[in-house]
């Protein structure tokens, strides 16, 4: 639940083409983010729905905001799943390699 201990610690979210529905949900004090999205997703989109869902460039402007470290990475030409398709999105893998390791690094 909220506010529970866990037994571990996390030092960084990679967002793949992610959503939130709530944006309050990302506050200060959170682990580092990297948003990885494609411009040209039709699964879920990379700015705000009239549904209320937020993909990676509002996450990104309210991570910014809340004070973590953030990163947003939009791949032109990249469809949904693109961004994890080393052969479609050659440079994806190595942004999230380079961040986990960044990440590692912070106590």
């Amino acid at each position: 639940g909220e506010g529970e201990t866990l037994p571990f610690s996390i030092r960084g979210v990679i967002n793949l083409s992610g959503l939130v529905a709530d944006l309050g949900m990302i506050e200060e004090g959170e682990p580092p983010l990297i948003s990885i999205h494609g411009d040209r997703d039709q699964a879920v989109a990379i700015g705000s729905t009239n549904a209320g869902l937020h993909g990676s460039i509002p996450i990104h402007e309210h991570a910014s905001k809340a004070g973590l470290a953030s990163e947003l990475h939009i791949i032109r030409g990249a469809e949904h799943n693109d961004t994890a398709d080393t052969q479609l999105c050659p440079e994806c893998m190595p942004l999230a390699k380079r961040f986990m390791f960044n990440a590692m690094q912070r106590p």
